[in-house]
């Protein structure tokens, strides 16, 4: 018969109980625990980060505040503290980047764009602002490229949906990085962020690619240009200033007439129509616009001998259009009068020797018959011959006289060569 157990063997097992209940209730106390200083840190780290922001956001305001009042070094020193309290908001980037650039060419601004640029090498203003500074660092081809990528950044752009991107309290924009993938700049910019559009883009290229010669490009980045700028007066008057830079007289005439049709006040409008208009021989036309100029507010010396050269061009040309006959040769007959006194005046002073065949030549025609003189071959001839007579005395006797101004101007654009 086995022998039961003695009384008292079971007390080990008791005395062990309580302590892994004890254990077990440790564990659970420093799980709580655990878990309410990762709920602290957590709230405190988010506290950190969201007072981090706001005050970012405060510096940033402050700062587009300093820069629009004109205070460059208040401004940039300002966005420097928003920048260095939240480094992830691209808006903060380009912003001190703009400030920077402000001042002149700035190597710190090239960096954080082309920092900026490695991870979103499609955002319209990222490319633009690169290629200004390219630009101002002589590196032309590289301005060019910079400049084809942000077109190419407006071009893929989706069209962005109604109602404006959402603003921080402050006037300061959101984090831009914050739920966004790498190449979402394509989309529209931020509100708040300075535009860039297509035709900045184009007029600072075509300036660029005129300022170094490169006619070709620029005629095709100006009739690019000249497609996208309707509705504008000023953007009008800059595509006319430009043609008129590379040569294209007609083209920028073209122009300055549609501006004019948008706002017949505005001066820059009708003086270069005026200067293109001279350019291309269409001198009536020319005066048409200095008189518009004049009754928009146009004033000045300069403003005034131009007036008066034209005016003095469009009474003398014998070949002008729609003139009659007796006119032309009445106007002829002057020019040569006035070429004759001229060259005898010049051949009066001390130690000048003149060419007796212009002279000659000179006084031929104007003994010859009236009748003769409406043949448009030989009043074409009399216009050369005035225009080279002015410069053969030109040389020993020069003048500012308007009248010398005038009739060289229509000899160029009349006269035939010699």
């Amino acid at each position: 018969m086995p022998e039961e157990p003695a009384a008292g063997s079971n007390q080990p097992a008791l005395k062990t109980l309580p302590l892994v209940q004890r254990e077990v209730v440790l564990f659970f106390v420093l799980c709580a625990i655990a878990v309410v200083m990762f709920l602290v840190t957590r709230t405190m780290a988010e506290w950190s980060r969201q007072n981090n922001s706001e005050t970012a956001a405060a510096w940033y305001a402050r700062g587009q505040q300093r820069l629009a009042a004109g205070d460059l070094q208040g401004g940039v020193t300002a966005l420097r503290r928003a920048f260095a309290m939240n480094r992830t908001n691209v808006e903060y980037v380009l912003a001190l980047a703009r400030g920077l650039t402000l001042g002149g060419p700035n190597e710190e601004a090239w960096q954080l764009l082309q920092g900026l640029r490695e991870s979103q090498p499609e955002d319209t203003e990222i490319n633009y602002r690169l290629a200004g500074l390219a630009a101002e660092r002589g590196e032309y081809a590289d301005a060019v490229r910079y400049y084809n990528h942000a077109l190419f950044g407006l071009d893929a752009a989706p069209v962005p949906s109604e109602g404006p991107a959402p603003v921080a309290a402050t006037g300061a924009p959101k984090d831009a990085t914050a739920g966004s993938e790498p190449g979402a700049s394509a989309a529209a910019p931020p509100a708040g962020r300075p535009p860039v559009t297509r035709s900045m883009i184009l007029t600072d290229l075509a300036t660029l690619q005129l300022s170094h010669g490169d006619i070709e490009e620029a005629l095709s980045t100006l009739a690019t240009l000249a497609r996208v700028s309707d509705g504008d007066p000023a953007a009008r008057v800059r595509v006319g200033q430009l043609f008129a830079m590379a040569g294209d007289q007609q083209q920028a005439l073209s122009n300055f007439t549609i501006a004019i049709g948008q706002d017949a006040s505005n001066v820059d409008a009708q003086l270069g129509a005026a200067d293109a208009a001279f350019s291309l021989g269409r001198f009536t036309e020319s005066l048409r616009h200095l008189v518009a100029a004049e009754r928009a507010g146009a004033t000045g010396t300069p403003f005034e001998e131009r007036l008066a050269l034209v005016d003095r061009v469009v009474d003398s040309d014998p070949l002008a259009p729609a003139l009659g006959m007796t006119e032309r040769v009445r106007r002829l007959t002057a020019g040569l009068d006035w070429a004759a006194a001229r060259f005898d005046h010049c051949a009066e002073q001390p130690n000048t020797t003149l060419p007796d065949e212009t002279r000659k030549e000179i006084e031929a025609l104007r003994k010859r018959p009236r009748q003769e003189l409406r043949d448009t071959d030989v009043l074409t001839e009399g216009v050369t011959l005035i225009g080279a007579s002015r410069a053969v005395v030109a040389g020993p006797c020069p003048t500012t006289d308007v009248a010398d101004t005038a009739w060289a101007t229509i000899a160029r654009a009349r006269g035939a060569s010699r």
